[in-house]
């Protein structure tokens, strides 16, 4: 996706586009690894390089979202049967993603809150740091 866009806007594919659509692809779909069928990983790989391309060449200067967007299509798209190999317990039977049922929703709402969370924390210790930073900029002092 990331080179198609590459020569849909600028004309010509580029090496550095290339590699960063396969590094961002292989972002998106780690957190639905074993748990979405092939179909759903395809889908994960196309919206993630819209979307990761778009911020990085966009609106942000880096493509950090698509890890949170893997999480959040992996709670779309879990398949049941892959959950519960995944699980190894019968007792997740009705986990499975939005898309199959079940409770896929509430999953969704814990993958936001956790991406939220996590990229509040990056702000507060990023924002500590860069403060400190500044005060001493001399790092052996």
């Amino acid at each position: 996706m990331w080179t198609l866009l590459d020569v849909i806007v600028f004309g010509k594919p580029l090496v550095i586009g290339a590699v960063q659509g396969m590094m961002t692809g292989l972002v998106c779909i780690t957190p639905g690894a074993g748990l979405v069928q092939g179909w759903a990983a395809i889908v994960m790989g196309i919206v993630g390089g819209n979307i990761s391309w778009f911020t990085m060449m966009i609106s942000i200067p880096h493509p950090r979202c698509v890890g949170t967007l893997g999480g959040l299509l992996t709670s779309l798209f879990a398949h049941p049967r892959l959950t519960r190999v995944f699980l190894g317990d019968e007792r997740h039977i009705h986990d499975r993603g939005a898309v199959y049922g079940g409770e896929g929703g509430k999953q969704i709402g814990k993958q936001l809150v956790g991406g939220l969370f996590v990229i509040g924390w990056n702000l507060l210790f990023t924002s500590i740091m860069s403060l400190n930073k500044t005060r001493n900029p001399d790092p052996i002092k």
